[in-house]
């Protein structure tokens, strides 16, 4: 398995519709250093789970965060891997 170590920022939401109707985009936003910040997309699966909620319980804090990444046309998507929640690593240790 595939983790992003940064400082996670906060999630955004946003309306979108599938097959099976409207539902909410949720997506997280991770710093890895004071240059790179990174937006990981949730699944409506991982939504429907309540992952997104429970991840804001680590805002502000550093930690392990499971990926999987697709890249297509010179442009790098990072996705939420699974459904385990991201693991908090000691906050003196930089995010990198």
């Amino acid at each position: 398995m595939l983790y992003l170590k940064g400082k996670i920022r906060g999630i955004t939401e946003q309306q979108k519709s599938g097959n099976s109707g409207p539902y909410m985009q949720y997506t997280l936003h991770v710093e890895g250093s004071e240059f790179d910040m990174f937006r990981i997309n949730f699944a409506k699966a991982q939504n429907d789970l309540g992952i997104p909620m429970k991840v804001q319980q680590l805002i502000d804090k550093v930690c392990l965060i499971p990926v999987w990444v697709k890249a297509f046309n010179n442009n790098t998507y990072y996705h939420y891997s699974g459904t385990d929640l991201p693991t908090e690593v000691d906050a003196k240790q930089k995010a990198a």
